[in-house]
């Protein structure tokens, strides 16, 4: 298969409907202002094939993309305990929501909408990390440099009143260690790569094996359908929440 001309016929064909459907993300200033006509694409297998092609050479903010990545220090800093703060279900809410953490004593339904990346951050801090120790995880993941983008956090902090509200929310649960004004607003929006590095980045995150239907069977877990269905459902539901 080569990737690299699936890529450049992908750019070609996509091309041309670069900028004239959908808007860039208005509720950020500094994102405001990005070209809508920007249009790039970057693989990356797990042998370590590589495709690009387009504006693959332009950085742009990862914003809720290093979620993942936050996620993943954060486990290999406290493992299992984690989940006493943040639940691992999908939300079915909007990304920002208030609503459901009202229902649920401030405990935020997944780590990838924006109050359990706060949490998520939160945790992290606790254990003495900060923004460096992320920009260092992801540059050693894409081999190559990420840099912060300051206008951008900076664009963040000054608007991210919502941010502050669901950290406040969470904190008078008890949820939280830190009050809103002091916790990251998700550790996630100052990150910018170019395509290629960020593809990189996601090929070395481990997944977990699935255990075979015949030993979730004898646990008692039910067998929903073959394993790539069961996954595609629970993307399904968690696109939801974003």
């Amino acid at each position: 298969m080569d990737l690299q001309a699936i890529a450049d016929e992908i750019v070609a064909t996509l091309r041309p409907q670069a900028g004239q459907q959908g808007r860039v993300a208005s509720y950020i200033p500094a994102l405001a202002r990005v070209r809508a006509d920007q249009f790039g694409i970057a693989l990356c297998t797990c042998d370590g094939t590589e495709a690009a092609a387009g504006d693959c050479d332009t950085l742009f903010s990862i914003q809720s993309v290093s979620k993942l990545f936050s996620l993943t220090l954060c486990l290999q800093l406290i493992g299992e305990s984690l989940w006493e703060r943040v639940g691992r279900e999908p939300s079915g809410n909007p990304f920002n929501s208030l609503v459901q953490l009202e229902n649920e004593q401030g405990k935020p339904r997944n780590p990838f909408i924006n109050a359990g990346a706060i949490a998520v951050a939160d945790r992290l801090i606790s254990e003495g990390r900060s923004e460096a120790d992320l920009v260092a995880m992801l540059s050693n993941l894409a081999a190559a440099d990420i840099d912060i983008d300051d206008e951008v956090a900076a664009s963040e902090a000054a608007t991210g009143f919502r941010n502050q509200a669901l950290a406040n929310f969470m904190k008078s649960f008890g949820k939280i260690d830190r009050r809103g004004d002091g916790a990251p607003a998700l550790l996630s929006p100052m990150l910018h790569p170019h395509d290629l590095p960020a593809a990189r980045s996601g090929r070395r995150i481990p997944v977990p094996r699935r255990r075979s239907p015949e030993r979730r069977r004898s646990s008692g877990e039910r067998a929903a359908g073959p394993p790539h269905q069961r996954a595609d459902a629970h993307l399904r539901h968690l696109r939801r929440g974003r």
